[in-house]
């Protein structure tokens, strides 16, 4: 009787052995999660609807240090801080919710704040992964698409180092995520995601370089800033802290993703010193990327799927266009302190839909934003939406190429300076390049290209002659006035990175008289500026171009600034990117509310075992070592038998 009851005890003992061998491992942390998420569309041509996207994640997204850009790992970024837009009359997390349960997310009511925005909150969420009983990722995203009310917050200028708007509202997550991460036991490995989208990137910004510097003095536990993460997307302009320090160069694990033409990026003006904490990176375009070309239909084909839009036409003189706008108006306003102190309140009421009481400076600035806002929705006879600026800022544009540049390293060969003119005054202007071929021209109201290239060319909200081309290029442009008028020239090299000119040429108050032409060498250095007759200007313009003594003496400039754009901080790419699986564009419906799943409660669309790396070789194990054990029971029981 003894014996049949060691053997029952001994059969069971082997079968929960084998048991937790196979199938305990089915509850652990997975290494790899595919699986779809919800978002909203922008409803650049059609209503805003919700669609379905797909998203691969894996946890060795943190196995490199955060100064390696991951593309990967930025793509899964972009899909967060995209679910993470707020959703209905309440501005709720109903897309995110239901992506950190795919994720294996843990939150609660205490990690969750989006709510009903006002003039100054702001909506963001956090919860943490546990990848190992020594590993675990703390996930947040701040809220960056219908947040109402908060819009009155990204004109909150105010007069301190950073924008005063997104430095309360970054006070507030990085507040309450540095409390946080100082509760997790010490003993873990800690890695920490922080994304937004738009006015969320510029807030997520600003909250992961104040965990840097907490990081780097040892206010963060073990956390140190190589196990901070931070992907931001069409992020503002948002502090005037110094870059060239040895103390910003932490912040260099911050990457901000930004379309060029996106008018969101300029504010506030880097023409006030304004600038983002770490590393931009700009999405190719017609005038800084070679390889342009090469991808578009790519990106286009994605766009298309991800955005319900059916055309995106994009005109080369859209960012000289945006830019030079963006002048004139910071240019009207005179300062920071001017803005903050005649034009805050007024912008803030407006947004906010209270009464509006104007004063003298905004009867003088308001017709040229006007201006400005109308031209950037004009449209050309056969063309739609050649000026269209909102597209730019619409975040599938931004996935489409995200989903399109694979390893980043195109990224790399963006150009983050361009050369632009500015022709203030009235002439028929016509743009060749170096080998004499006609690029454009321009009548005074629209611009007509006759050859494709990477030159651009607009009328500006003043009607001003805009031109711009990379900074190698040389361009020769013929005016020929068809009346007496003063003219003012600008040549000069657009630093996009800080959006301020560099090496800039100004002649002012040039005198043309009625039938005269001009011919001026658009270059980087020494740009030259020749008056002469009208019926000598195809003449003047083939010798200068073909380098020969006109023996005409070119105009003065009245002003010289030289400079030179500022380098980009070197960036490092992850060696071994892994393909985003194809997306899948079903149509969703709005969620219901997601219910906060209870403590340790694991969700998500988790590999199964066997995909996992070392599963098969494990079961396999598994099943030998208890086909063993079965052996070694028959043996001893005819050994017993025996005896």
């Amino acid at each position: 009787m003894e014996y049949k009851r060691r053997r029952i005890r001994f059969l069971t003992g082997l079968f929960l052995l084998v048991f937790c061998a196979l199938f305990l491992p089915l509850s652990a942390a997975a290494e790899e999660i595919e699986g779809t998420y919800t978002y909203i569309t922008s409803g650049v041509e059609k209503e805003k609807r919700q669609k379905e996207n797909t998203f691969y994640y894996r946890d060795s997204f943190f196995d490199c240090s955060s100064y390696e850009l991951n593309m990967e790992l930025a793509s899964f970024s972009l899909r967060l801080a995209v679910a993470g837009f707020g959703i209905g009359d309440t501005s709720e997390p109903l897309n995110l919710l239901p992506f950190f349960d795919k994720l294996g997310v843990k939150y609660s009511e205490e990690t969750v704040h989006y709510g009903k925005p006002t003039a100054d909150t702001i909506g963001f969420a956090y919860g943490i992964r546990e990848v190992s009983e020594t590993e675990c990722v703390v996930f947040v995203v701040v809220r960056g698409g219908n947040y109402k009310d908060e819009w009155a917050s990204n004109f909150t200028l105010g007069s301190g180092t950073d924008h005063e708007g997104f430095r309360a509202a970054a006070d507030k997550v990085s507040g309450e995520v540095s409390e946080y991460l100082l509760k997790i036991p010490s003993e873990k490995k800690v890695s920490v995601l922080l994304t937004g989208y738009s006015r969320g990137a510029a807030v997520a910004n600003l909250a992961a370089a104040d965990l840097d510097f907490l990081s780097e003095a040892g206010k963060l536990g073990n956390i140190r800033p190589e196990n901070i993460y931070a992907y931001c997307f069409e992020c503002p302009m948002n502090s005037k802290a110094p870059d060239d320090s040895e103390k910003s160069k932490v912040c260099n694990n911050i990457f901000s993703f930004v379309n060029e033409i996106d008018a969101v990026t300029k504010v506030a003006p880097g023409r006030w010193g304004y600038r983002r904490y770490g590393v931009t990176l700009f999405f190719p375009s017609p005038q800084n990327c070679a390889e342009y070309e090469a991808l578009e239909g790519q990106m286009l084909e994605k766009y298309f799927a991800y955005s319900d839009a059916t055309k995106y036409t994009i005109e080369t003189g859209q960012p000289v266009f945006l830019d030079h706008s963006v002048y004139r108006i910071v240019n009207l306003v005179g300062s920071p302190d001017n803005y903050v102190k005649y034009f805050q309140d007024m912008i803030r009421s407006v947004v906010l839909g209270e009464k509006v009481t104007g004063n003298a400076m905004s009867a003088l600035v308001m017709p040229v934003v006007s201006e400005y806002l109308d031209n950037m929705k004009k449209q050309e006879p056969g063309e739609s939406d050649v000026m269209n600026f909102g597209i730019a800022h619409a975040p599938e544009l931004c996935m489409a190429w995200l989903d399109t540049l694979g390893d980043g390293s195109v990224l790399l060969t963006c150009k983050t300076s361009y050369l632009y003119m500015v022709f203030d005054g009235v002439a028929d202007v016509s743009v060749y390049d170096s080998d004499g071929n006609l690029l454009l021209t321009g009548d005074g109201k629209n611009i007509t290209y006759v050859t494709d290239s990477a030159v651009g060319g607009a009328y500006g909200i003043s009607e001003e002659f805009l031109l711009s081309c990379p900074v190698s290029e040389t361009l020769y442009v013929a005016f020929a006035a068809g009346k007496k008028n003063r003219v003012n020239v600008i040549s000069a090299v657009y630093d996009m990175q800080n959006c301020r000119d560099v090496s800039k040429y100004e002649y002012q108050k040039v005198l043309m008289k009625k039938g005269s032409g001009a011919v001026f060498v658009l270059r980087e250095d020494s740009p030259e500026f020749l008056l002469c007759e009208g019926d000598s200007l195809t003449a003047t313009l083939e010798s200068v171009r073909k380098g020969e003594d006109t023996g005409i003496t070119p105009v003065t400039p009245n002003g010289v600034s030289k400079g030179k754009p500022a380098d980009p901080s070197e960036v490092t790419i992850v060696a071994t990117p892994t393909p985003t699986p194809a997306p899948t564009l079903a149509p969703s419906p709005i969620p219901t509310a997601t219910e906060v799943p209870a403590s340790g409660k694991k969700t998500g669309e988790e590999k199964s075992f066997l995909r996992r790396p070392g599963g098969i070789v494990f079961c396999i194990l598994s099943v030998l070592i208890a086909a063993a054990l079965v052996v070694l029971l028959v043996v001893r029981k005819r050994q017993r038998k025996e005896s």
